[in-house]
């Protein structure tokens, strides 16, 4: 028996950890649910034979990288939410095209919150559907559209999502909205993930806030004279009710992504 292979351990498939960015979003999210994702390199060869020489020679010149894929359906994934879109919709072009990272999770860091990939772009080209009896199945391959580049990425959420530790993308909300008395309050402008300043109307006494982060990795703090609440799943999204408000007094949502080092976002509701 060779000894290197006595001694040395199997490298595991789940050692390979692929994420997915959805556009818009703050990070890239861990591709759940997927029976298969394997490659294929595809290498492109330029082969010819000199008249001086009895063998041909044959050179690699280049690469056309295809990932096969197929899942499991399951509600409430966003990544398989996102490719159902594409091929739901026959999206092409840019619209189809998505980054994915492929973590190689033997590089964690001593403290697990950061680790090496690979980042490339791909065209989602689905193919079938529905070819399972028992449940709702997707497949298609994930092609080639760019050269990769190596890169180093961190983790705030036991390795849910990533975002790239050069990355000066600032987290958002998903939704935002005012309640007083039961009734909506009229936000204006109407809510933009990426607008962050707004006014509720004067005379508005009490308010209840519902603030949705775009991924559950976020943490939301909203405050008001003095008064905060983290709002999350377990709280509905929601806080309590502020009261006594009068015009001139704000209201802050921040978002942040948890870390010591991590971005930070506040948008401010003034009643005005």
């Amino acid at each position: 028996m060779g000894k290197t292979l006595q001694n040395g351990d199997l490298v595991m498939r789940d050692e390979k950890v692929a994420f997915y960015e959805i556009p818009g979003q703050y990070a890239f999210i861990r591709m759940e649910g997927f029976t298969s994702m394997s490659t294929s390199k595809s290498a492109t060869e330029h082969s010819r034979k000199y008249v001086d020489e009895r063998s041909a020679r044959s050179d690699v010149v280049g690469y056309e990288e295809s990932i096969s894929y197929s899942f499991d359906r399951y509600d409430g994934n966003a990544v398989q939410d996102d490719i159902v879109t594409i091929t739901d919709e026959e999206k092409v072009g840019k619209q189809a095209t998505r980054r994915i990272i492929q973590v190689d999770m033997k590089t964690l860091s001593e403290d697990g919150t950061t680790a090496s990939g690979r980042m490339r772009s791909y065209s989602v080209a689905p193919d079938s559907n529905g070819d399972d009896a028992n449940v709702l199945t997707y497949s298609g391959n994930l092609k080639n559209n760019g050269e990769w580049e190596n890169v180093k990425v961190t983790s705030s959420d036991d390795w849910q999502t990533i975002k790239l530790s050069s990355s000066s993308v600032k987290p958002k909300l998903k939704s935002l909205a005012v309640e007083s008395g039961g009734k909506a309050v009229t936000l204006t402008p109407a809510f933009s993930a990426g607008v962050t300043s707004y006014t509720i109307p004067a005379g508005t006494t009490a308010a209840t806030v519902e603030a949705i982060a775009e991924n559950t990795s976020l943490t939301v703090v909203v405050s008001c004279n003095g008064e905060s609440y983290v709002v999350n799943a377990a709280t509905n999204n929601r806080t309590n009710q502020f009261s006594n408000l009068k015009s001139g007094d704000y209201i802050t949502v921040t978002v942040t992504n948890g870390a010591s080092s991590g971005m930070t976002n506040t948008y401010k509701i003034k009643v005005s």
